[in-house]
């Protein structure tokens, strides 16, 4: 079996670590996708020659940002920090159709990885529209988005869940698998927990 290749390494400390997560790559081993060979965990441990932790995760057609923590008292403590939603999070986004400019919708998610029986948890996104697609015919009617979290997680924006009112053919909604997953981490900023300066990744 051949080795993925390195991962892109954004930012290290003695502290933590944030690499380039490419889509189609899962964080970590799981039973629910047990034929993918390409895990951030293993890579970076491999690459880096030391144990890292992950303190967040990123779905496996998402690319972006991904933070590793590299002791335990720093993984205690940005986990901390994710989980009080201190991190500003943001995400480029393909959408197909034409939103409205602005946007906030307010829908339950589930993570990709949960059973179908697993309940749905809240979450509020706002979408700001960035760029539209020249061609206004129906496989062409795609626009750019800014995509922030307000309240819970952005966990499965890769979903075909409608996101408002169209301006075009179709209804808006977010590329799902059929299309690829057209979803990236934008950098992002959070109160270093450990240190006195924030960090901008």
């Amino acid at each position: 079996m051949t080795s993925p290749e390195p991962l892109t390494i954004l930012w290290q400390d003695d502290d933590m670590v944030a690499v380039h997560k490419p889509a189609g790559w899962l964080v970590h081993r799981t039973g629910l996708d047990a034929h993918e060979t390409r895990f951030v965990m293993q890579t970076l441990r491999d690459q880096l020659g030391r144990h890292v932790f992950p303190v967040h995760r990123l779905d496996k057609g998402t690319s972006g940002v991904l933070l590793m923590a590299l002791h335990a008292e720093a993984a205690r403590a940005l986990c901390a920090v994710f989980e009080q939603h201190q991190v500003h999070k943001r995400y480029l986004a393909m959408v197909r159709g034409w939103p409205a400019a602005t946007q906030t919708v307010d829908h339950a998610l589930r993570p990709d990885d949960a059973p179908p029986e697993a309940p749905t948890q809240p979450a509020q996104t706002a979408f700001r529209r960035l760029e539209l697609g020249q061609q206004r015919l129906w496989l062409h009617a795609l626009s750019l988005q800014l995509v922030q979290p307000l309240s819970g997680e952005p966990l499965n924006l890769v979903s075909p869940i409608s996101i408002g009112p169209s301006e075009g053919p179709v209804s808006p909604t977010v590329l799902n698998e059929d299309w690829g997953r057209l979803l990236h981490t934008f950098p992002w900023q959070f109160e270093q927990p450990l240190g006195v300066e924030p960090a901008g990744l």
